[in-house]
């Protein structure tokens, strides 16, 4: 009935499967692991290479996210500050007027 996203999950499955076995760490296997003669943990060193790599981008990243958000929050406090200002001026106005 459903046969093609049936299919996609379980290569999807398979794909996640084929990830975590290449990147698993050899410390936290009991021994040398073989799947149709490829060792299990193969890319573990790169693995923790590109980590380590990526790790003070998404640092930088994350701190321009901050600032990008704490920017923008400034910008909507002054927006709303001269709001409350211009409100103020325009109640004062109304009250000269009803005293004339």
């Amino acid at each position: 009935m459903c046969k093609g996203p049936v299919a996609k999950l379980i290569i999807g499955l398979l794909l996640i499967a084929a990830g975590i076995y290449a990147i698993l760490p050899p410390f936290l296997l009991p021994g040398k692991v073989e799947i149709l003669g490829v060792e299990a943990g193969f890319a573990w060193d790169e693995f923790a290479t590109v980590m380590l790599g990526a790790i003070p981008v998404m640092v930088i990243l994350l701190g321009l996210l901050m600032v990008w958000i704490e920017i923008e929050e400034i910008k909507i406090e002054r927006a709303e500050k001269a709001l409350e200002e211009k409100e103020k001026e325009e109640r004062k106005r109304k009250q000269r007027k009803r005293k004339r």
